[in-house]
């Protein structure tokens, strides 16, 4: 589908996606369904934007790639150049997933894939680990049995709905019994540990 020709530009077959970068000319048409065929320069330096083991970390095949990096070391810089540079090299941004630990950290991202794309992706996956797990569940819950207007409660929601639970059922009363704290802790220790409440 695609031929390198050099570190500034590629031959692509144009088939209705969205591809980022500079289009130069037409040089020809495929036999196959007639598609034309264009030589595009990369709209993004990425060697003068990164150093050496950033651009490794960006270029690196179309497999899982493991990166250790420290503070510091631009990991979201890499990462937002790695999402441009799959973009460029005809990976549908609906086939990519950024997932991040904050909504700060997931905004950063895609603020800064907007600036160096000089656009906002079209059906890109970003957001954090419980973002695009409830928006998986909101779209496939049902097969699961989740139906999608569920309820996400954080943990204060969590803690005084344990509260007004313990108050109606009188168990305060009884004499020593755990808190909404407490046994909101064994709650998430028993989920989070895939074992019964009771252990």
């Amino acid at each position: 589908r695609r031929t390198q020709t050099g570190n500034k530009s590629i031959l692509l077959f144009l088939d209705g996606r969205r591809r980022y970068g500079v289009l130069r000319k037409n040089i020809g048409r495929t036999p196959r369904k007639s598609r034309q065929i264009f030589e595009i320069d990369m709209a993004i330096d990425y060697k003068k934007a990164l150093n050496e083991e950033q651009m490794r970390a960006v270029e690196n095949g179309g497999g899982p790639c493991l990166v250790l990096a420290g503070a510091g070391s631009g990991k979201t810089r890499t990462i937002v150049y790695r999402v441009a540079w799959l973009l460029e090299h005809g990976v549908s941004s609906s086939s990519i997933l950024l997932v991040t630990f904050t909504n700060k950290a997931a905004r950063e991202m895609t603020d800064r894939l907007e600036v160096l794309l000089g656009e906002k992706p079209q059906g890109l996956w970003a957001g954090t680990f419980h973002a695009i797990g409830s928006r998986v569940l909101r779209m496939y819950g049902r097969e699961i049995g989740v139906k999608e207007n569920f309820t996400i409660l954080d943990s204060d929601d969590s803690e005084r709905l344990l509260k007004t639970c313990i108050k109606s059922e009188g168990l305060a009363e009884r004499g020593r019994f755990p808190s909404a704290s407490v046994l909101q802790s064994a709650i998430s220790y028993s989920k989070n540990s895939d074992k019964p409440f009771v252990e």
